[in-house]
């Protein structure tokens, strides 16, 4: 059975409003505004073994877990420095993976960084689909993501970004009944 042109067209939306939901939950989340607010350092400092860093990766992993997102991660809007960043590990299955703090990356030149300063509270910018880059290489197998980022707005403000990786068959499954 095909599904009509609508259908099709409401499915594809209701898969991209469910990751703009899990980004502005993030952004509103107790948990990362208690654990920025505690922390007084710049943010880019947060040790990867205190409280801190520890509360806001538990929180990402159970995104990853339970949405399967290829990436969750907290960018400080200063130094475009990754603060956190939680992936889906590379065997295909939902575990989290916490990045070590010696491998987190400058993505302060990424488009999705500099769109992101732009936000105002409640914003979301959504970026094209493209191939993932890890250290300014596009990643191997090809990944498609989208990644969504939305600010969190307290005394300091950071951007939070979920890359939502796009599989291959992904708008082909949305399409069948």
């Amino acid at each position: 059975m095909h599904l009509s042109l609508k259908q099709q067209s409401e499915r594809i939306t209701q898969y991209l409003d469910e990751a703009k939901h899990d980004a502005f939950l993030l952004s509103h989340s107790p948990t990362v505004h208690q654990t920025l607010n505690d922390f007084k350092a710049p943010l880019w400092q947060m040790q990867d073994d205190s409280p801190n860093y520890l509360r806001i990766a538990r929180l990402f992993s159970t995104l990853i877990e339970e949405k399967g997102y290829l990436q969750v991660r907290l960018i400080d809007l200063e130094s475009g420095m990754e603060v956190v960043r939680v992936n889906r590990s590379n065997d295909e299955s939902l575990i989290p993976d916490v990045t070590p703090k010696k491998q987190l990356q400058i993505k302060a030149d990424y488009q999705y960084v500099t769109e992101g300063k732009l936000l105002n509270p409640d914003e979301i910018y959504i970026s094209a689909i493209n191939l993932n880059k890890e250290n300014g290489k596009i990643v191997v197998p090809h990944t498609p993501t989208q990644r969504f980022v939305v600010g969190i707005f307290n005394e300091e403000i950071t951007r939070v970004s979920i890359q939502k990786q796009i599989p291959s068959n992904t708008f082909a499954a949305l399409m069948k009944s």
